[in-house]
């Protein structure tokens, strides 16, 4: 029998927190740039932090505001493309 799949939760994270979550990273150096990149886009569109670190920068559109997820790198082994804000844009 099939293990019925609980309900999506949604988390509520307080704004000030978030702010010191994103001034965490030092950006003046390539691993900070990185982490700050990586914790926008993991907000920014949900995805999982193992499948952000395997995307390549072929998978990234600037123009069209967009990140593609191959199936390779999907958890669920599902390709998807995921829209990204501005912010998240500009941070690359």
């Amino acid at each position: 029998m099939k293990k019925r799949k609980t309900e999506d939760r949604v988390v509520s994270i307080e704004v000030d927190v978030l702010n010191a979550l994103l001034a965490t990273p030092n950006q003046s150096s390539f691993v900070g740039l990185r982490d700050y990149t990586l914790i926008l886009l993991t907000l920014d569109t949900g995805i999982r932090p193992s499948e952000g670190m395997k995307l390549i920068p072929q998978d990234f559109n600037a123009s069209l505001r967009g990140i593609y997820v191959p199936a390779k790198v999907a958890k669920g082994r599902v390709a998807r493309t995921l829209p990204i804000s501005e912010t998240t844009t500009k941070a690359h």
